[in-house]
């Protein structure tokens, strides 16, 4: 049996899932070593992203979850629809910066809620460069947050 690779399975999972919801869409699957990046380019990206990103978020851990059990191992998954998470995490980061500006300016630290572990990385990374200052989440599950 010919060994099946996660760059075609993917597609074909994608192309399936979107079949199945009537989602007319364009899918482009890169495999790297740190998983599969998959661009998607849809006339209704906001049926795909949803909410805050919430059904792409969703959309990628049950593609991760179906990789893994074809694949007997974890694979990364990252889904980017029209360039949206590509412009949110420029956002995150944006907002990163003028939250650092202000702890400089108080001096007293913030907590930012309400994000994502992915948003949280993000944050995290955009931060590490800025000099004077430190990253650190606390809390657990969905009270996870940054300061």
């Amino acid at each position: 049996m010919a060994k099946i690779s996660r760059k075609k399975e993917t597609l074909a999972i994608l192309s399936k899932l979107f079949e199945f919801l009537g989602v007319s869409a364009q899918l482009e699957v890169v495999e790297e070593e740190d998983g599969i990046k998959a661009s998607i380019r849809s006339e209704t990206p906001a049926l795909i992203i949803g909410y805050h990103g919430k059904t792409l978020e969703a959309l990628q851990v049950i593609l991760g979850a179906v990789l893994y059990k074809k694949f007997g191992e974890k694979v990364g998954v990252m889904i980017d629809v029209d360039g949206w998470r590509e412009r949110h995490e420029e956002r995150l980061s944006d907002f990163a910066k003028s939250i650092a500006e202000r702890v400089r300016e108080s001096g007293k630290e913030e907590q930012l809620y309400h994000f994502s572990p992915a948003e949280r990385r993000v944050i995290h990374i955009a931060l590490s460069r800025e000099a004077g200052i430190t990253t650190e989440s606390l809390g657990e599950g969905k009270d996870r947050y940054l300061v």
